[in-house]
């Protein structure tokens, strides 16, 4: 038993006076510092410019063209302003009144429907809410029988989006931002009133019976209004499909980011490993360095392409299945392994550098940590990219080489207002990025590959890579 108290003390003992340990112990809370830095930097960072949606009411008395005016009014006066600094921390909403086109003259309202989502476009409005001649009598209603969508009992029927007098119709694009937080706005001003109104009304069994057999939703999100080929005008499907391109976002910055980890840090162990048991030097006498990295590197890149195939053919059978395959961008599973690919000649030289440079197993964790830190940029700042991935930040934060391929693939995914040289120029600077870093890695790497005793620092990798 004595000897294995004297064993564990000096593993103890050897792991906790290794700066590896004492790098870990810092690091922890300096990632949760970076984590909470992050959040609040980007939540200063989100756009706060007013916006302005457009109303058309047909509603009796324009009900609820007052119910929203004097709901923002109260917002924009109570909830914009930090009280503690006085600062703006959220946009103000503005509502501008339409008149209503002729209900019963369905091309004129097409037409305005037509106007109002050109204006969107031009930037004039943010999105347009247009109320049914019975919405307001229907939105009671349905409170009374348990909700904003009608009896959870009952499956919803088919009904014409385009001419329901019950339905109140939201349109609006994905990316419009404040767009999402005026629709939930307005569906908690709307059921507040209503279930206010509905307590002054008398509605007898019979009505309700009767509204149970056909329950009806109040309120639907539709994009901004088109014409076809045959010049019809039509609803985009495009807010309706956007619950399905953000997960499909979020789902190739989680799967690029577990790809570059299964395959990079591997790598990165097997070098060293090769290097500790004499291995590296028995290889070189029939290859050079940077053929060795660059075999190694190239075995990870089409490992992760493998994983990469497996998991893309049963996402896109899974969208298949469901018949939201349609609804992927054009080219985006393409774009998607050109990004993933240089990506992982990015880090994956960069980790080969790393355990080539080290000659224990415990230093790779101090060197490594910086690379994690960069690696897990996309993210912290997911959040805030894919709530608002046409803002400015976004653009910005898509265009930084070591960020691009997670975050450019997000955009990609949700947004229709990408311009097609953002993609184009997004690769060029991560080409350029990776080249530069396998260059780099490929002379840390001839250097680092035959180096015993004390690990290499940071400072002494840079002056490989200028010096050997």
């Amino acid at each position: 038993m004595h000897k294995i108290w004297v064993i564990a003390r000096r593993e103890y003992l050897a792991t906790v006076r290794t700066k590896a340990f004492v790098m870990g112990v810092l690091m922890m809370p300096i990632l949760l510092g970076l984590s909470f830095a992050a959040t609040f930097t980007f939540k200063k960072m989100e756009d706060k410019t007013d916006r302005k949606f457009a109303i058309v009411d047909r509603s009796p008395g324009e009900k609820l063209y007052g119910i929203l005016q004097s709901g923002l009014e109260r917002r924009n006066a109570e909830d914009t302003t930090d009280k503690r600094t006085g600062e703006r921390n959220a946009p103000t909403f503005s509502l501008e009144k339409v008149a209503p086109a002729n209900w019963n003259d369905p091309k004129a309202v097409d037409e305005q429907r037509m106007a109002l989502s050109n204006r969107v476009k031009r930037g004039e409005l943010t999105g347009f809410l247009e109320v049914g001649p019975e919405a307001f009598n229907q939105l009671s209603l349905l409170n009374k029988l348990g909700g904003m969508f009608g009896s959870k009992n009952k499956k919803q029927p088919e009904v014409d989006v385009s001419r329901d007098p019950k339905l109140m119709r939201y349109q609006t694009t994905i990316t419009k931002t404040g767009a999402q937080g005026f629709y939930q706005f307005a569906l908690t001003e709307l059921t507040v009133a209503s279930m206010a109104s509905f307590a002054l009304q008398k509605t007898d069994e019979k009505e309700i019976r009767e509204m149970l057999q056909k329950p009806r939703p109040a309120i639907v999100m539709l994009g901004l209004s088109t014409r076809n080929d045959q010049g019809a005008i039509v609803d985009d499907e495009g807010a309706t499909k956007g619950l399905v391109n953000f997960f499909v976002a979020y789902g190739c910055i989680v799967l690029m980011y577990a790809l570059i980890l299964m395959t990079s840090m591997p790598m990165m162990q097997g070098v060293l490993e090769e290097k500790m048991q004499k291995i590296s030097e028995v290889l070189l006498g029939s290859a050079t360095p940077f053929q060795l990295m660059a075999g190694k590197l190239l075995g990870g890149v089409g490992t992760a392409l493998t994983l990469s195939l497996i998991y893309l053919t049963g996402g896109l059978y899974a969208l298949y299945f469901n018949g939201m395959s349609d609804q992927l961008p054009t080219g985006l599973v393409a774009w998607f392994v050109f990004y993933l690919l240089l990506a992982l000649l990015m880090y994956g030289s960069i980790f080969l550098a790393i355990g080539a440079a080290c000659t224990d197993m415990k230093e790779p964790q101090t060197l490594a940590t910086p690379v994690m830190v960069v690696l897990m940029m996309p993210m912290l700042a997911m959040v805030p990219i894919l709530k608002e991935p046409d803002a400015a930040f976004a653009r910005i934060a898509s265009f930084f080489a070591p960020t691009t391929p997670m975050l450019m693939i997000a955009r990609q995914a949700l947004s229709a207002n990408i311009q097609w040289w953002e993609p184009l120029l997004g690769a060029l600077a991560v080409i350029a990025f990776a080249a530069l870093c396998v260059w780099a890695a490929g002379r840390i790497f001839r250097v680092g590959l035959l180096l015993q005793g004390k690990g290499a620092k940071f400072g002494e990798m840079l002056s490989w890579v200028f010096k050997a």
